[in-house]
């Protein structure tokens, strides 16, 4: 009896679905232009909407027309040379009239730059300015707090307990993250004795590499004793370390007390819809002591604990993490801190939210110049959630 060869069957490819952001973004390019009228563009050229960078992207064969750059100048794009296309922001294109926004792509898709005067309603432009100088303005004022709050009596208070604590190298450091990914504060079981906590029972310890020191010993000339001279390092020793999380006992004073309140409730709502048009899933469950939220890439984990106005301050981080450091991931973590902290707070200040921003990022070690170098990046992200907040709750 002879076999039947089997044809082999090609592997499923999962296919990520659009979110309804692009698929929003993308119906704008579907419209029939053939009864719009315009200047020719005279090259090659194709619209498309980037889903990753969240920009519509215009890409020329050639060098287009001075005619056909001013008039992308004057609707806001702006030429990324690291894509080679002259790009527009989502926020941007909110601005404009809808309709008329889809005529102009469409046709400029076929090749074609209309004459449909697209300009920006004058309240969203009136609206668009209040931002953008609320925004400098509240990076001015969290670069003056951050100085402010170094010479308080709670970031004292921080740096004592800071200095209670071990600092570890490099390496542990990055054998403890690891190990336990989103660890805070990681001491020996006696020094947590110390403070008051004790380790949970069936708690793993996290392994780090202490040196084993060895006393050197000389012979005395005088009295022929020997006698202690220094140390040495004769090699290393595998040593438990816990985080907090693995220990339980009296509160670490920090000088930080946790937000109350419910004020940011309506825009906690949005916000979760912000990030389920983007494609970001969100999972409230409980964190380990003292972690209030964690950035995982394309997943952001909440404390469930925490109060609505917390929730809502950290989530605003987290996204600021998955939208600011997705792709550059070669910048020093405090750089990461200060931007992320700084979009949560200048969307707080903006709907007068209680938030404690000064003081997280004091105890990054950052200072008022850090948070100004920052400036643009964090106005770039802080834009992006405001408008859509905005949009959502306040209009």
């Amino acid at each position: 009896m002879t076999e039947q060869a089997t044809t082999p069957t090609a592997p499923e490819v999962s296919v990520e679905e659009p979110s309804p952001l692009t698929l929003e973004m993308r119906a704008l390019l579907a419209v029939n232009t053939d009864h719009v009228s315009g200047v020719p563009v005279r090259v090659t050229v194709s619209v498309d909407y980037n889903p990753r960078s969240q920009r519509f992207q215009v890409a020329f064969a050639s060098k287009p027309s001075e005619e056909v750059r001013d008039v992308l100048k004057l609707m806001n794009f702006g030429w990324n040379k690291f894509e080679a296309a002259w790009e527009l922001y989502t926020w941007q294109a909110r601005l404009y009239d809808r309709s008329q926004l889809a005529l102009f792509l469409s046709a400029l898709n076929r090749g074609v730059i209309t004459d449909i005067p697209l300009v920006p309603d004058k309240a969203k432009r009136l609206w668009w300015k209040d931002v953008r100088d609320s925004q400098k303005r509240h990076v001015e004022q969290l670069a003056e707090a951050v100085q402010a709050e170094r010479s308080s009596q709670g970031f004292g208070q921080w740096l004592r307990l800071v200095k209670s604590f071990h600092h570890y190298s490099r390496n542990n450091m990055f054998s403890i993250r690891m190990q336990c990914p989103g660890a805070s504060w990681v001491a020996g079981e006696r020094k947590w004795n110390e403070k008051g906590r004790f380790v949970k029972w069936g708690e793993e310890p996290l392994v780090i590499l202490g040196p084993r020191i060895r006393n050197i010993y000389e012979k005395d000339p005088q009295t022929g004793e020997r006698v202690k001279v220094g140390q040495r390092v004769a090699g290393f020793l595998a040593l438990p370390v816990y985080d907090i999380s693995q220990t339980e006992g009296a509160p670490l004073d920090t000088g930080m007390p946790d937000l109350e309140g419910d004020d940011a409730e309506p825009f906690l709502s949005a916000i979760i819809c912000f990030c389920e048009e983007h494609g970001l899933e969100v999972d409230f469950t409980e964190l380990r002591e003292m972690l209030k939220g964690l950035s995982l890439g394309g997943k952001v984990l909440i404390d469930s604990r925490r109060s609505i106005n917390e929730k809502f301050a950290v989530l605003v981080h987290e996204i600021a993490h998955e939208y600011l450091h997705k792709e550059r991931i070669d910048i020093p973590v405090k750089t990461r801190e200060i931007e992320a902290e700084g979009v949560a707070y200048i969307v707080c200040e903006y709907f007068g939210l209680p938030n404690q921003s000064p003081q997280y990022i004091t105890r990054k070690g950052a200072d008022a110049r850090e948070v100004m170098e920052c400036m643009e990046s964090i106005s770039q992200a802080g834009r992006v959630i405001v408008n859509y907040l905005v949009e959502r709750v306040c209009d």
